[in-house]
């Protein structure tokens, strides 16, 4: 009996994992320009060079709003991280990245910087 149920309830279980680790899907290169993330990380993958830097301040409070190049002879590919100092030390989220779009990455810190502003944050360019 204990053979049989191996077979019936194990065997299927065992052959779908098995079947899923052989086929897992690669990550392809971003099809669009940029794209969205919610991705939290403590240091980056690559050597990065900075960008446009602002201090945002609320109650107490303090954001970072961050354009990072890959190169820093290099505009592209970048991206947008924010940093919330207090609640996440250390951590920050990509909120945009682009690797073709000159111009897209200022452009969207900048715009999220306003709407910061907008809820009452001051914030200042360094």
């Amino acid at each position: 009996m204990k053979k049989n149920l191996f077979c019936y309830v194990l065997l299927p279980v065992l052959s779908s994992y098995s079947f899923a680790q052989q086929n897992l899907v690669k990550e392809e290169p971003m099809a669009s320009t940029a794209a969205l993330s919610d991705e939290v990380t403590s240091e980056p993958a690559v050597p990065i060079a900075q960008g446009i830097r602002y201090s945002c301040l609320s109650a107490g409070n303090v954001r970072r709003i961050e354009v990072e190049y890959e190169a820093v002879d290099s505009s592209l590919p970048c991206s947008v991280n924010y940093y919330k100092d207090n609640e996440s030390p250390g951590e920050n989220v990509t909120l945009w990245r682009a690797e073709k779009a000159e111009g897209f990455c200022e452009s969207k810190a900048a715009e999220f910087v306003d709407k910061l502003q907008n809820f009452g944050w001051e914030c200042t360019e360094s």
